[in-house]
């Protein structure tokens, strides 16, 4: 499966902030993607530099953000950020569901794949924040 090598003594993926990803969080806020979609900012140098597109972000972004960058440059027929940004995130959330799962987007190299735990650390950050309003609703399915 594709993926950075592990490196003796370092953990296999960069540190990432308590911060979300402002691309994702405003399309979230503006209700282009589902608020689950949201994903943390990665720390300092590691976090990729959006490619801007319809949406217009420039800066610092998350993993998915910048696959589906990525997923606009390396298939033709998509149909813009967005659409690639949902395909992502919904990549994602199965991949969380079934860690270890290669499917879709992550079988084919474009997007990090997941690991057991991941989807309950991710759904306690969202509602450790509660960024959408949605603490005490079930939200997380």
């Amino acid at each position: 499966m594709p993926g950075r090598p592990k490196r003796p003594g370092k953990p296999p993926w960069p540190p990432m902030t308590d911060d979300p990803c402002p691309r994702c969080k405003a399309l979230a806020e503006a209700g282009k993607i589902r608020p689950e979609m949201v994903q943390r900012l990665p720390e300092g140098a590691a976090a990729p530099m959006a490619t801007p597109g319809e949406d217009e972000y420039r800066g610092k972004c998350c993993f998915d953000c910048a696959s589906a960058d990525g997923l606009l440059r390396a298939q033709q027929g998509v149909p813009g950020f967005i659409a690639a940004r949902i395909a992502v995130g919904n990549d994602r959330q199965h991949q969380c569901r079934l860690p270890g799962v290669p499917m879709g987007l992550v079988a084919q190299g474009l997007v990090r794949p997941s690991k057991r735990g991941d989807l309950e650390k991710h759904y306690e950050w969202l509602d450790k924040h509660d960024w959408f309003n949605t603490r005490g609703e079930e939200v997380h399915g």
